[in-house]
């Protein structure tokens, strides 16, 4: 794909800033109701496989964002210790945590992210308050089966958090519209993207000037039922060109296990990179199929992966580097 010069990318300059569709579900349960708990680990046993036959000096390419969808670490002192010196092994720049104690305006909450987000800063790493839930994308009246929130409830999340004074770096949204109920999803395609869009511009509006950042999976540019004319315009577009004008820098979940053809992770953000700004995004959890994790792989392979997608993009002015998914998993892949 062509980058279409009709495209009204907003606020691009950002640093950084971050399936199939049986999988994206699996992979992440973003929060969903007021009293859902982050989403547990995926972590299994660590699997056996051939030592990495590939350089051990690892030269970290490109800017690092680190998902934590935990809400216990901040507050925490001695698990925030532990994350932000695994951050900074990992050579992390920015992590977004889930932040469900300020959405909530739970009781700590405030005092506890604040502690966090400076004892972050004071390490030149930048902090996103990170949320999402699928049902947050649809209207509270649109009786869709099994729906038990709505964008009010998303929308509330993310300007608690905005007006709260903690000192985030910005907003991560992970709500994946397709993941509330997959069949309604299909069945009113149209109608389910217009919501979607008109979520993300809600969230927009009520966040002021914090940046903004959204997951996407890599296919909203290549499924051709995405192809879509909504928002007003008179022309179809692709679903990640409605989202690009939204959000500062959509970030692709591009959930393969190798750079290069055939199915890889370049094949999958190539539309992207020349549309509009991105953060590419691996995932590293214990999940199936495995050509979507470097659980496999491992920590090493996962870095000469994206070495290659680095030797690729690293020089384009829309690359703005690398999301690994998640913390958990993260610590646990093998050499």
């Amino acid at each position: 794909m062509v980058r279409d010069p009709a495209a009204p990318i907003r606020r691009s300059e950002g640093r950084l800033m971050t399936t199939s569709l049986a999988t994206t579900i699996a992979l992440i349960a973003p929060l969903c109701g007021a009293t859902a708990q982050p989403p547990a680990s995926a972590i299994g046993a660590t699997p056996l496989s051939p030592t990495y036959q590939g350089k051990k000096h690892i030269p970290y390419v490109g800017h690092r964002l680190l998902f934590v969808w935990s809400g216990d670490i901040a507050g925490d002192d001695v698990e925030t210790n532990r994350l932000l010196r695994f951050a900074r092994t990992r050579r992390i720049d920015t992590i977004a945590i889930g932040a469900y104690d300020v959405g909530y305006d739970n009781p700590n909450g405030i005092a506890n992210y604040t502690d966090f987000v400076n004892r972050a800063h004071d390490l030149g790493i930048d902090v996103l308050a990170l949320g999402g839930c699928g049902w947050f994308t649809v209207p509270c009246d649109a009786g869709i089966p099994g729906q038990d929130t709505c964008w009010d409830e998303g929308w509330g999340y993310y300007e608690t958090i905005a007006l709260s004074g903690v000192p985030f770096d910005g907003i991560f949204d992970d709500s994946e519209p397709y993941s509330a109920n997959n069949d309604d999803w299909w069945a009113r395609v149209e109608e389910r993207s217009q919501n979607f869009i008109d979520y993300l511009r809600g969230v927009d509006e009520r966040i002021g000037a914090l940046p903004f950042y959204h997951a996407i999976p890599f296919w909203y540019d290549e499924n051709p039922d995405l192809l879509l004319t909504i928002d007003g315009e008179t022309e179809p577009h692709t679903l990640n060109w409605y989202v690009a004008r939204l959000v500062d820098t959509p970030s692709i979940m591009a959930y393969r296990d190798h750079a290069e053809a055939p199915d890889g992770i370049l094949d999958h953000t190539v539309g992207e990179i020349e549309m509009h700004p991105a953060v590419i995004g691996v995932e590293t959890a214990d999940v199936s199929p495995a050509k979507i994790t470097f659980w496999d792989e491992g920590y090493y392979a996962m870095e000469r992966e994206l070495e290659e997608v680095y030797a690729a993009y690293g020089a384009h002015p829309n690359f703005r580097g690398f999301f690994i998914h998640d913390y958990d998993a993260y610590q646990g892949l093998m050499p």
